[in-house]
């Protein structure tokens, strides 16, 4: 979050825009959506959320990280592709043997 918080403190960029997945795939941390976006609104900046791995799973109604996070309001981008979701419940879900 330094990091971050340095970068948008030195830039002189017209739009600033902080981009991040709402959860890593290879390891299922979940980006700590509540201090980006606190660091966002400091420096004027937008939040865009790749969500391809969290909508559908994460936050009580499947509305993936900023849901869960609490920041749904606060989220300017989310994007989603829907493949996860629909992915994970077809691997979920066994074939019917009478079908084939």
């Amino acid at each position: 979050m330094a990091d971050l918080e340095r970068q948008l403190s030195e830039s002189d960029a017209r739009i600033k825009m902080i981009v991040t997945d709402g959860v890593f795939s290879m390891d299922g941390t979940i980006a700590p959506l509540p201090e980006i976006c606190d660091i966002a609104e400091k420096h004027g900046a937008l939040v865009f959320i790749d969500e391809c791995h969290g909508t559908g799973f994460l936050g009580s109604t499947g509305r993936g990280t900023p849901e869960l996070t609490g920041t749904e309001d606060r989220v300017h981008i989310i994007n989603s592709t829907w493949v996860k979701l629909w992915e994970e419940r077809a691997a979920a879900t066994p074939p019917d043997p009478n079908r084939w």
